[in-house]
């Protein structure tokens, strides 16, 4: 098992510290049962439609955006699990090309948790067929495509044992919620500002494919070609 090292004390400092400098302006995610903040601006969201490639592995592949200024995350598209991870800077055993920089996103929030000694961080570990993960649930905005889900939940990784050699950065799960440790999953935020709870993915020949997000199944396709 992943565990609780000096590393993961120190990031879960920084991430106090993080709250400390932000809830008077955006206010405090607390974690009773994992709560989720609500969109700011409630509109109901687009369809979105971007390509994901298929790895040597077969492995499909999305880029995604998180945080504000965005920053450029690869994660593999999983529908065996649901939570969204990404690998935090601080995260020495991840092995990425990418990570994400909590201190330079001005929409961070991490979730709290309230204990006898004050607001804590939300641990969150994650045991995958291939390894596992150790992190913090936060929320932040993410951009998929053309669609931007603003205080969407995810984890931001500091500790992990995954295979090395990935050409992925985190991972996207697209799964149901009884699979989900770190808060509300993609779909139900889809749901919740009005948009269709679906992921179409399509492949479009070669090793290409492309994922729509938001966007009815049947107007994902060619017509007359999709089978339930």
């Amino acid at each position: 098992m992943v565990a609780m090292t000096a590393a993961l004390r120190a990031a879960a400092s920084l991430l106090l510290a993080a709250t400390a400098n932000c809830e008077q302006a955006q206010g405090i995610a607390s974690l009773r049962g994992l709560q989720h903040l609500p969109t700011l601006k409630g509109s109901k969201a687009e369809a979105a439609k971007g390509a994901i490639r298929i790895s040597k592995t077969n492995s499909m592949i999305a880029t995604i955006s998180v945080g504000t200024p965005a920053q450029e995350m690869r994660v593999l598209v999983d529908s065996g699990s649901s939570d969204l991870w990404v690998p935090s800077k601080r995260c020495r055993s991840c092995e990425n090309e990418r990570y994400f920089r909590a201190d330079q996103s001005s929409t961070f929030m991490p979730y709290m948790r309230e204990t006898p000694n004050g607001l804590r961080p939300v641990g969150v570990q994650i045991g995958y067929g291939s390894g596992q993960i150790f992190g913090f649930a936060v929320q932040d905005c993410v951009q998929i495509n053309s669609l931007t889900l603003e205080n969407q939940s995810f984890i931001i990784v500091e500790d992990a044992a995954l295979p090395p050699h990935r050409e992925w950065d985190g991972i996207f799960g697209i799964g149901w919620k009884h699979l989900s440790s770190g808060g509300k999953p993609v779909y139900q935020h889809l749901r919740d500002i009005g948009s269709h709870p679906i992921f179409a993915l399509v492949p479009k020949g070669g090793e290409g494919a492309y994922m729509s997000v938001g966007v009815d199944a049947d107007a994902a396709c060619k017509p007359g070609t999709l089978v339930w």
